[in-house]
């Protein structure tokens, strides 16, 4: 009864926020003498941060940025980067986050379509940003030195004065390009707020009180890492950045921070049970583990809820509609003491209050419980759309729900089970394969670490990884035998893969996503070099 008063008081508090604004202000007041953010080089409190945001707002005024301007941020994670996302919040203009690894083509491109006034950055690659300069001759720069920045208006500083419109657009972001080219996409002030909602009323928020949350980001802020920072602000909790994110750094970061919760990608999860120091280490402090972005096979789902306990939590959501809009919490990860069963751990939870999901056929009918389908999502949290000006009839749009771009299957249960992107469904002699079903049944063999089944230039094909434990001078032909006799009582026959491919380890995106067209790319390049 008194946790559900508490949450109901935070409820009601957050109904007087009309933007991410206001959620820092009353962070940078509410939990002064708290550490805010630490990353591997410093940490601030609330005090401090509150200060340089304000400071920060003040020096892109006196450049002549104004409410709605765009700001352009290159960065690497950590403190920095925060600051910037928070001034940008204070200032009232639209912040367009670069990501640290995109080429000077990508980083061009990018510029044009989003028009910035301001471009921050580090001076890390001197002879990009000069030829950037070059190219956009009338954007003006500010760079960072060092770990300090030097772009601090003399301090101290007052909020900036006047109203922002929760309808005024906040951000212009990219998709992660998983299954294609990143698009560009707008969002509103209004949106991050609705999220928080979700957020508390699916997740929770920590305590007030003496001992604060301390989340670790275990996906890029420049991804759905930064998805954590209003609602570890709204908790008074502290947010550290790490400075790679690698298994090994991520489990030493837990015992050292004595974490509380950890957001993170199925890929570095697995990762993370793969690596010997899981083992070594004290994880006592760790209390949540929030996984997402991607598919999690159940079989090291189980391994996960055995090994580091009934911690773990899954939400569903995207760059185009933010998070949540479904969640499975830790309770449904177990039933009656013992883990859940298959078909629970499969999915991503039960669709959230106030998020509408749809599963339809190719002329948008909706499909009956248990049959897959295409993803349509209504929500709060949605985008604007796609570019500067977005069309909401566009074909993105069937009657006010998103075309997500997901196929899934939503059971009687109420259940929502994603089956992957829509170009990755595979086909063969008019019958339609879902890669996960496949890839889940060949995680239960011991020796596989991740999976990904994919069209390959000759037939249907499995690249795969080994378990540490398992890797050894085994020749391919060894494993292709071992799999396929794995395989064969546990799938239909017309969905078994034509060939199997040993890689050292799967690639990923830098936001840590298994990528299917990278695997298709060097299975092609293989295939080439075996030809010639």
């Amino acid at each position: 009864m008194i946790e559900r008063f508490r949450i109901w008081m935070v409820r009601r508090f957050l109904a007087r926020l009309k933007t991410p604004r206001d959620v820092a202000r009353m962070a940078f007041r509410k939990y002064a003498a708290r550490m805010a953010l630490v990353d591997a080089q410093r940490s601030v409190t609330y005090a401090e941060l509150g200060q340089r945001t304000f400071r920060i707002a003040a020096a892109w005024r006196a450049l002549g940025v104004k409410s709605g301007d765009v700001v352009a941020v290159r960065l690497r994670d950590g403190v920095c980067q925060v600051e910037a996302r928070l001034a940008a919040a204070e200032c009232g203009v639209v912040l367009s986050l670069l990501a640290p690894w995109s080429t000077l083509e990508q980083l061009t491109l990018s510029l044009e379509l989003v028009e910035p006034r301001l471009f921050v950055h580090d001076g890390s690659d001197c002879a990009l940003i000069l030829e950037l300069q070059r190219r956009f001759p009338a954007l003006i720069p500010l760079c960072l030195q060092n770990s300090e920045p030097a772009w601090l208006a003399p301090g101290p500083a007052a909020p900036c004065a006047g109203d922002i419109d929760p309808a005024d657009t906040q951000m212009l972001g990219f998709t992660s390009g998983t299954t294609g080219a990143p698009k560009l996409m707008s969002a509103t002030y209004g949106v991050y707020l609705s999220a928080i909602r979700l957020m508390l009323d699916n997740v929770g928020v920590g305590k007030p009180g003496a001992t604060a949350d301390v989340m670790l980001v275990g996906i890029p802020l420049t991804g759905a890492g930064s998805g954590m920072l209003l609602h570890t602000l709204l908790a008074g909790g502290c947010l550290v950045v790490p400075q790679r994110y690698d298994a090994q750094t991520l489990i030493e970061a837990i015992a050292r921070h004595r974490a509380t919760r950890l957001f993170t990608t199925p890929s570095l999860l697995i990762d993370m049970l793969d690596h010997p120091l899981l083992d070594q280490i004290d994880l006592a402090s760790l209390r949540n583990i929030i996984y997402g972005t991607e598919m999690m096979p159940a079989a090291k789902l189980e391994e996960a809820l055995r090994r580091l306990g009934p911690i773990l939590q899954q939400g569903y959501g995207s760059a185009e509609v933010l998070p949540p809009v479904s969640m499975l919490q830790s309770h449904e990860h177990m039933q009656d003491g013992q883990v859940a069963a298959r078909s629970v751990l499969m999915s991503c939870g039960r669709v959230v209050p106030q998020v509408s999901v749809r599963i339809v056929d190719e002329a948008g009918r909706d499909l009956p419980a248990g049959t897959p389908g295409e993803v349509l999502v209504k929500s709060p949290t949605l985008f604007r759309g796609y570019g500067r000006q977005p069309d909401p009839n566009s074909d993105s749009f069937r009657e006010g729900f998103l075309r997500i771009g997901d196929m899934g299957v939503l059971a009687a249960d109420g259940y929502l089970t994603m089956l992957g992107r829509k170009p990755d469904v595979l086909q063969r002699d008019g019958q339609t394969i879902f890669p996960r079903y496949v890839e889940e049944a060949l995680h239960d063999h011991p020796c596989i670490k991740e999976a990904s089944y994919v069209q390959g230039p000759q037939g249907m094909a499995m690249a795969f990884s080994l378990r540490c434990t398992h890797r050894s001078p085994q020749v391919q032909g060894y494993w292709s035998a071992e799999l396929a006799q794995h395989l064969q009582t546990r799938i239909p026959h017309w969905q078994v893969p034509d060939s199997y491919h040993l890689f050292d380890e799967l690639p990923r995106s830098p936001l840590g996503k298994v990528l299917r067209r990278e695997v298709r790319a060097r299975l092609a390049t293989l295939e080439a070099t075996t030809v010639s």
